[in-house]
């Protein structure tokens, strides 16, 4: 006869008792009481399992629900914050704008200084060429008066070394013996 309890358990029972027959009865009654406390804890365990199923379920289901809760809080805060990035773009583009228009009308005005500071420096060189013209006018004239000045000196001082030479001329001719024998010749006859 084939027994769920280990053999050595038998083998115990058996020595206790001493009778084979009151030993099966006994294994037998603690078999079934082991079958009957296994088909109670299987009973108790199918009740348990489908409280544990409904509990786990609602769990879920309020796990469930809670992600779609924070999904839908997600997407809301998404729609948020493109909507806030769309007003800080739509912000930010404006103020672009603002620099733009204002850097366009520093440069406007940079433009207009720089134009009219050359029209300056035009008016200036203009005024220079002008006073440079006068001075090399002046300095032409003053170098013609000059020359004129030395030309006439030249030509006082080319008659005053002609008439030297011809009194040196002069003077040697009239020095000269023979000159003045021939003046002599000439004159006392």
């Amino acid at each position: 006869m084939g027994y769920a309890l280990p053999a050595h358990i038998y083998d115990l029972v058996r020595k206790e008792f001493g009778d084979e027959k009151k030993a099966d009865v006994l294994l037998r009654v603690i078999e079934l009481s082991f079958s009957e406390i296994e088909r109670e804890v299987k009973e108790e365990f199918q009740e348990q399992k489908e409280v544990v199923k409904s509990a786990v379920y609602n769990e879920l289901r309020n796990e469930l629900a809670t992600k779609e809760f924070v999904r839908a809080e997600a997407a809301a805060l998404r729609d948020e914050m493109h909507q806030e990035i769309g007003k800080l773009r739509d912000e930010m583009y404006q103020e672009i704008g603002k620099l733009r228009d204002e850097m366009h009308q520093e440069i406007g005005k940079l433009r207009g200084e720089v134009m009219d500071l050359r029209e300056e420096m035009y008016q200036e060189i203009g005024k220079l060429r002008d006073e440079m013209h006068q001075e090399i006018g002046k300095l032409r004239d003053e170098m013609h008066q000059e020359v004129s000045s030395i030309r006439s000196d030249i030509r006082v001082l080319d008659f005053q070394m002609k008439v030297l030479i011809a009194l040196m001329i002069l003077g040697m001719t009239l020095m000269n013996p023979n000159f003045v024998e021939l003046l002599r010749q000439i004159f006392v006859r």
